[in-house]
């Protein structure tokens, strides 16, 4: 994907996504997974991480009832949020030329609001890669115990809480 200064500077929009951005949700997450964070884990960790992130997968995902939010540009998916139980932060990912310029945090917020206006008291939690802490944290997260490991992958544990909760 390649993307001119120009529309790296512009407002995206963004959009529900639905299950046919199966595929583009993948093509953008697989390529950021490979190049920050499955470098990480040994083999097994990695192919369990990769086959996760498949477009079969992410497909998965929205059938048991993940939500998931879009941002384009240039008709490519260049932002994705996806939300699990109305509460879990699955996937936020950003491509590489529209990072550091506020689209993680409108994708976090659109899915957050939703979510609270769907019952959610104000509470998420995230089991983020260690590449991804910092940019949690700048979204108000704060880690909610020891890294934890399963299939090889291992993920550190972050809650939010609205700061009318705290």
């Amino acid at each position: 994907m390649h993307f001119t200064p120009d529309t790296a500077n512009q407002a995206v929009p963004l959009r529900p996504a639905t299950i046919d951005d199966a595929e583009a949700i993948s093509a953008l997450i697989l390529p950021l997974l490979e190049k920050f964070i499955a470098h990480e884990f040994p083999p097994q960790g990695r192919r369990n991480l990769i086959l996760s992130m498949q477009p079969a997968s992410i497909r998965g995902f929205f059938e048991a009832g993940h939500r998931y939010h879009v941002a384009e540009a240039e008709g490519h998916v260049i932002g994705v949020v996806g939300i699990r139980d109305n509460a879990h932060v699955h996937h936020l990912f950003v491509a590489e030329p529209f990072r550091r310029q506020g689209l993680a945090r409108r994708l976090w917020s659109v899915a957050r609001e939703e979510c609270l206006a769907a019952g959610n008291p104000g509470v998420f939690t995230v089991f983020s890669s260690r590449y991804a802490v910092p940019a949690y944290r700048k979204l108000g997260f704060v880690q909610a115990g020891p890294p934890e490991t399963k299939d090889d992958v291992t993920a550190i544990p972050m809650r939010y809480e609205s700061p009318a909760n705290r």
